[in-house]
């Protein structure tokens, strides 16, 4: 050793040359813990996702609730209501984009509700005396059939969306109840 200088503990030597590998520890230490912040950041965001499609997927739900049960408690298609309807659907094809049978089914009951606005301005018509013509002449029983149709999607909607029918099932539905062609 040097004279005049003081000589380091031991422990403190020992110390001083570990400080690499100490600082390497930190080091790793601190980006393990920054590792398991941002995977528990990523599950949360994960789970926020799943949770703003489920609440996007009920509000669509709930449109075609209230715009069906509006249409079987008034036996007309009001307006406003299906515009409404429209708009609350537009996003269907998104937020069911695993399941493109949803979207028919919607556009479906759309469909449906534009039939049952004409028949009941037709059924309208007749009642009122004017002239309809004798392709029309049953509009008040395809009014009637139509709110059948509407009542039994009323009953259990829910099952229509959860079980994701096919278009052509709905077709084969629409068929059955209604008693005619397309």
């Amino acid at each position: 050793m040097y004279m005049g200088q003081p000589q380091l503990p031991y422990w403190l030597t020992f110390v001083n040359a570990l400080s690499p590998l100490i600082g390497l520890l930190v080091t790793l230490v601190i980006g393990g813990v920054a590792a398991y912040i941002a995977h528990g950041q990523l599950a949360i965001n994960k789970a926020k996702l799943k949770l703003d499609l489920f609440e996007r997927r009920v509000a669509v739900y709930e449109s075609a609730r209230q715009f069906i049960n509006g249409l079987t408690a008034h036996a007309l298609v009001d307006t406003q209501a299906y515009r409404e309807y429209c708009i609350a659907i537009s996003r269907a094809p998104f937020l069911f984009a695993e399941s493109p049978d949803i979207p028919e089914y919607l556009t479906l009951l759309g469909h449906e509700a534009t039939r049952l606005g004409l028949a009941c301005d037709l059924s309208e018509r007749q009642q009122r005396g004017e002239y309809v013509q004798d392709v029309h002449a049953n509009a008040t029983n395809t009014k009637l059939d139509l709110l059948q149709w509407f009542l039994a999607q009323e009953k259990d909607p829910q099952r229509e969306i959860r079980s994701a029918p096919t278009a052509a099932r709905i077709v084969s539905r629409r068929i059955a109840l209604l008693g005619k062609t397309p």
